[in-house]
């Protein structure tokens, strides 16, 4: 599976998730973007993972990742 992890930006707000999926990027963002007006997604970081669950969640970042 892969892991993305996205930079979420809407009005001044900015957050970050995780995604592990078997889609591609590209595909996450459409997806998540389609009913959220205002919001910009940043790929930050594209992975693998040995997780075989599929799962969206806000995460906080370490001083590593960003």
């Amino acid at each position: 599976m892969k892991r993305l992890v996205f930079e979420i930006k809407k009005g001044d707000e900015i957050s970050h998730m995780e995604f592990i999926t078997d889609r591609t990027p590209a595909w996450t963002i459409q997806q998540y973007l389609r009913n959220r007006p205002d919001t910009v997604m940043t790929l930050i970081s594209n992975g693998s993972t040995d997780i075989k669950e599929t799962l969206s969640r806000e995460i906080t970042l370490n001083s590593k990742e960003k």
